[in-house]
């Protein structure tokens, strides 16, 4: 048999075979190139993704960090700006605090004052003098105010001291734990009298107590007004020791004064009402009146 023949015989058999030949041929590339295109896109991947992931993470940390520089700067100076409002707002506290204490200060010191008929001068402590170891203190008021010499000094506790010189805005007030201070005093229980005089330091002697005279341990003392400084009842002190030396013609003790003159800081002046002079009697001359005697012998 021939070949022609063998091909026209089996003609459909051979068109078939071949018809699936190239099918098969044909899906054998179409999966070839896909293969080839997914090992070439995973190679591909494989080298990028690094790339892409460092390129990707650079650029977000440098975002980042240029995000964070105005916050930064931003947080700073809203940080600088409550500081200084914090501080603004404790300054403010602090002086209303001392306001309120001040206050309170003045109120106690004006509560006590008005106890007294004088007129009132209202002053500060501002220094004190340092050579007489705080003995003396420095008042803001002075002739301009109408303060003179030995006029009676009180604190909101009781009497403080006088005053000893006078400028024309500011005064000094020798304390009364001055040795050079003396205040004629009265027990208000036993009405016992005696002469307070400072000790130099922070209290008070109680001198010249008749050797009879009861007195004792926490009695209250008080100006008596037998003085042209002070008037009668301003508080002074309490006893707080007694000596009593047999054979001695007084006896004395130890008082502690109602001020507290390490917290001296506001005080009154008692101006008391100037002092007429009685008239003269009829017929009286002044001396400035008098007849001169004549000498000489014109």
């Amino acid at each position: 048999m021939y070949l022609p023949d063998f091909l026209w015989k089996y003609r459909r058999p051979l068109l078939f075979f071949a018809l699936l030949s190239l099918a098969c041929l044909f899906m054998i590339d179409s999966l070839h190139k896909k293969w080839v295109a997914r090992i070439g896109n995973e190679l591909v991947l494989d080298f990028t993704s690094p790339v892409q992931s460092l390129s990707k993470g650079a650029h977000n940390g440098a975002r980042n960090v240029l995000s964070v520089f105005p916050d930064f700067f931003r947080t700073r100076a809203q940080n600088i700006a409550l500081k200084k409002r914090v501080g603004e707002l404790e300054q403010q506290v602090v002086a209303l605090r001392e306001d309120l204490r001040q206050e309170r200060r003045l109120r106690d010191l004006l509560g006590y004052a008005e106890n007294f008929q004088e007129e009132k001068i209202f002053a500060r402590v501002v220094g004190n003098d340092p050579s007489s170891w705080f003995r003396t203190i420095i008042i803001d008021k002075g002739t301009v105010h109408g303060v003179r010499p030995y006029l009676p000094v009180i604190s909101a506790s009781g009497l403080a001291g006088h005053v000893v010189e006078v400028f024309r805005f500011s005064s000094k007030v020798l304390l009364l734990t001055d040795p050079n201070s003396k205040v004629s005093v009265i027990a208000q229980q036993g009405r016992v009298q005696g002469v307070v005089q400072g000790d130099g330091a922070s209290q008070c002697l109680l001198k010249y107590i008749e050797p009879t005279a009861h007195i004792k341990t926490g009695d209250v003392l008080i100006t008596s007004g037998y003085s042209r400084i002070y008037p009668k009842g301003l508080l002074v002190g309490s006893v707080t020791d007694i000596k009593n030396t047999p054979g001695s013609l007084f006896q004395w003790a130890r008082l502690m004064p109602y001020t507290d003159f390490k917290k001296l800081e506001e005080v009154v002046v008692l101006v008391p009402p100037p002092v007429q002079e009685p008239a003269p009697a009829a017929g009286y001359l002044q001396p400035q009146d008098a007849p001169v005697p004549r000498t000489g012998g014109t």
